[in-house]
């Protein structure tokens, strides 16, 4: 039998950092000294931005803010760091020169070590490094902030490594905003077009920029226009540092209702949602992308079900590869005029690409072509155009828009009027409908690459709000505006009182409310430098201590 002994030398714990006796913030009720031992921790921060965007502002803005919670700053940049660690060419020359060749040295490294994530690895490294070298210790009240990330896996990789710890900060500014600041720097304005469009999503290349895609996991968005800012950031840090009083806006609680809407979706490609609601905000319907089921609305779990992961495929990608089949089947072996010209004709027809992405693809395909018998070659020809086809028409599901306009619909309720909040940016084909129905405003999240709602309904929609006027009449067009505010994966960690896995936070003692101090607030989510494998012993330390001390009494 194992003695108590070793019991007692499992429970040690070599902390970084030394305990002290702390003033607990009074809107907090469950301090923990044993595991909440460095409540007034470091916390890191990423930005995510499109191409263009002015961000300096936004930045300032971040750290004067800080400074108002008693936190210094420490920026990480990534750009420097790229610098620092390739042997590519960089560029000094104009902006489109500067910035396009930091994206060839970031997308070369990225790919040479098979890691999507580099640069955040990159960062952390950054971030570990100042902390000095040996007998590391966790810094208190320092944020560290990275400028900037452009791929999913970066986010993933930093909410991996520092948890809750870790938030992502959405800048958004209009393409015309961009746009005119990269000409403001002497980038070309043909160059500057094509370096936003590169910047979006590199969707040939893995290792390329996804900054659209990286986008929507941020866990607040906020704007460029008219410094609103600095207004959205500082009530966001007010809520990182547990701020009580602060709840969802109208719009941040319509969202949230669209996101938890899109959980209950099946679809074998992605989850979205919707919520429509009145100019006051009641909720009139939600929706979600799904199969319909007979007497109407979607499938839901049962013997009944006959959704798209119960029938093991999707037909919309079903009918892909049955046109791509019959495109490889008609490709010749040789090149020539006729040859090329047909090709053209084929994917015009399909009304799926634009002209610069079918020229593109064909002039590849020209290039290499070789013998219909070449595997290696058929299967290349097969993943290209499976990279231009944007076909949506062919699948099961009824979208999340349309969903929740057929739920008014059933229930005999109008959307005239009302907001529509969805997850991700309306296709095309439920545009027409959104605009019938008389909806009024849009708001969403994610991009929607294959949506073609600007270009065929420009007589009646908006995006970015570049002509948007409020008032009726000819000139009046329905918006669609990118969401701004808490987003929907942080609403529970920074709303509820006692649902979030953070502190749990009150509002009153005595019947009053708080005086808050924010140069001694703690985090709301607090960074902690111990594993879970220090966690249980810190708990069983102090179960043993409570154990011994009630036995010991027990024998007096």
């Amino acid at each position: 039998m194992h003695q108590n002994k070793s019991m007692d030398e499992s429970t040690q714990c070599a902390l970084p950092f030394e305990t002290m006796t702390r003033e607990v913030p009074p809107q907090i009720v469950d301090y923990n000294k044993n595991l909440d031992i460095y409540p007034e921790s470091e916390l890191v921060f990423g930005l995510t931005y499109a191409v263009g965007t002015d961000y300096r502002p936004v930045q300032e803005c971040i750290e004067r803010i800080l400074k108002h919670h008693s936190y210094s700053t420490q920026i990480v940049r990534v750009s420097a760091l790229i610098a620092n660690l390739t042997d590519q060419p960089l560029k000094d020359g104009n902006e489109f020169e500067r910035i396009s060749s930091f994206m060839d040295a970031g997308n070369i490294e990225c790919k040479d070590s098979k890691s999507c994530d580099l640069w955040a690895l990159a960062a952390i490294g950054k971030i570990n490094s100042s902390r000095g070298t040996e007998n590391q210790t966790a810094q208190e009240r320092v944020a560290h902030i990275i400028l900037s990330l452009k791929r999913p896996e970066e986010v993933s990789t930093l909410r991996k490594v520092y948890g809750t710890g870790f938030f992502l900060i959405g800048v958004f500014a209009t393409e015309k905003e961009r746009l005119d600041h990269l000409i403001e720097k002497n980038a070309p304005k043909n160059d500057a077009q094509a370096l936003i469009k590169r910047d979006e999503d590199e969707l040939t290349d893995r290792f390329g920029q996804k900054t659209s895609k990286t986008f929507q996991h941020a866990d607040v968005f906020v704007q460029l226009r008219n410094k609103a800012y600095d207004k959205e950031l500082t009530r966001f840090f007010s809520l990182v540092f547990s701020n009580p009083y602060e709840t969802p806006t109208q719009q941040e609680n319509a969202m949230f209702l669209a996101y938890t809407s899109s959980l209950r979706s099946g679809q074998l490609g992605r989850q979205v949602g919707a919520a429509i609601t009145s100019k006051g905000g009641d909720v009139i319907a939600v929706g979600c992308n799904d199969v319909p089921k007979p007497g109407g609305g979607l499938y839901w779990p049962g013997p009944e079900d006959r959704r798209d992961h119960i029938c093991g495929i999707d037909s919309n990608d079903e009918q892909i590869e049955k046109i791509v089949s019959n495109l490889v089947a008609r490709i010749g072996s040789h090149y020539d005029q006729k040859y090329t010209e047909q090709l053209r004709k084929e994917f015009r027809s399909l009304e799926t690409a634009d002209d610069e992405q079918v020229e593109k693809i064909i002039s590849n395909l020209v290039a290499r072509i070789g013998s219909r018998d070449d595997q290696k070659y058929i299967e290349q020809l097969r993943k290209d155009f499976r990279g231009c086809l944007e076909i949506t028409e062919y699948g099961r599901a009824v979208h999340a828009e349309m969903d929740a306009l057929l739920t008014c619909a059933r229930s005999g309720v109008s959307p005239v009027g009302g907001i529509l909040y969805v997850t991700t940016f309306p296709c095309h084909n439920c545009t027409r409908h959104i605009i019938a129905a008389g909806i009024q405003r849009v708001y969403y999240i994610e991009p929607y690459p294959k949506s073609r709602a600007a270009e065929l309904h420009e007589d009646a929609i908006v995006v970015e709000e570049k002509s948007f006027r409020q008032h009726r009449g000819p000139r009046w067009k329905l918006p669609y505006t990118h969401f701004v505010g808490i987003g929907p994966r942080r609403y529970f960690d920074l709303f509820s009182l006692s649902l979030s896995g953070g502190f749990v936070l009150e509002r009153k003692a005595g019947g009053q409310t708080f005086s808050l101090d924010k140069a001694k607030s703690w985090p709301r989510l607090p960074l902690s430098p111990l594993n879970y494998l220090q966690r249980e012993r810190e708990v069983i330390e102090e179960f043993n201590t409570f154990f011994h001390k009630t036995s010991g009494q027990s024998h007096s």
